[in-house]
C-alpha cells in the first residue's frame, strides 16, 4: 500500500473517509510513488485527504457522505443538505476543496525551495496542485440524472460510489488480471484524466520535492 500519514489511523471521522482511504490503499500503485495524508493540518485547516504522486502532483480530496436524497438544493457556492428533520446550508464541497488548495499553496510557498524563482511560473509552487470531491454514497447515474448542470461541480472532479466499489471497472482495471500487463491503465493516468492539472512535475527532481514537501505537511508520522 502507499505511504500513509499518519500511521496510526484507528478512527475515521466518517465512514465515507474510511471507504476512500481503503480505495487509495488498493489502487495507489506502485506503492513507493504515492503519499496519502489523512486530515493534515494545513494553516489551521484540515482537508480530508491529500494525495501526492510525482507524475500527478498534489490532489486535495473533500469527502462527503451525503446521499442523493439528502441534497435538497444546490448552487455553485452552497448545498442545502437534510440531516434528520433539519436542513442545513453547507459550502459546495468543490469550493471547500478549492479553499484547501489555496491554504496548501501558501504552506508550500513558505518554503522557498518549493517555489519557482523565475519564468512564467515565478512565485508559484513547483508542485502542481488540483482538487476533487468524493461522494462515496452517490452513484454517477443518479447524480447526473439529478444535476445536469456541470457548473455546480465539474463531473471530471468527482469520484462516485461506482468508482470506489472494489468491483468497479476502475478498480478492476487497476488491480485485476489486466493490471499485470504492460498496457494496464495506471492510477496516475486515471487521476490525470479525472483531475487534470495545468502542468506536470515529471521533469523536476521527484525525490527532492518529495522530502521537501513531506516536511511541510503535518503530521509527519508515516508507514507503509
Amino acid at each position: 500500500m502507499p505511504l500513509i500519514i499518519p500511521d496510526d489511523i484507528d478512527h475515521y471521522t466518517t465512514a465515507g473517509e474510511e471507504i476512500f482511504c481503503r480505495f487509495l490503499r488498493t489502487v495507489a500503485k506502485p506503492d513507493d510513488r504515492y503519499i496519502v495524508w489523512y486530515s493534515p493540518d494545513i494553516n489551521d485547516s484540515e482537508p480530508d485527504f491529500i494525495l501526492y504522486n510525482p507524475d500527478v502532483g498534489l490532489i486535495v480530496f473533500e469527502v462527503k457522505d451525503w446521499t442523493i436524497d439528502q441534497i435538497r438544493e444546490v448552487n455553485p457556492k452552497t448545498f442545502k443538505v437534510r440531516f434528520g428533520f433539519k436542513e442545513e446550508s453547507r459550502t459546495n464541497p468543490h469550493e471547500q476543496a478549492r479553499g484547501y488548495v489555496h491554504n496548501l499553496m501558501e504552506c508550500l510557498r513558505s518554503d522557498g525551495r518549493l517555489v519557482n524563482k523565475d519564468g512564467f511560473a515565478q512565485g508559484k509552487p513547483k508542485i502542481p496542485i488540483s482538487h476533487g470531491v468524493v461522494f462515496p454514497n452517490i452513484n454517477s447515474y443518479e447524480y447526473k440524472e439529478r444535476f445536469t448542470h456541470d457548473g455546480i461541480i465539474p463531473l471530471a472532479k468527482i469520484l462516485f460510489f461506482d468508482d470506489l466499489d472494489p468491483h468497479s471497472e476502475l478498480c478492476e482495471r487497476l488491480t485485476g488480471d489486466k493490471a499485470s500487463t504492460k498496457n494496464r491503465i495506471k492510477t496516475t493516468t486515471i487521476l490525470l484524466l479525472k483531475m487534470p492539472l495545468r502542468r506536470s512535475c515529471r521533469s523536476r527532481s521527484a525525490t527532492t520535492l518529495f522530502w521537501l514537501m513531506k516536511g511541510r505537511i503535518f503530521p509527519t508520522r508515516c508507514c507503509r
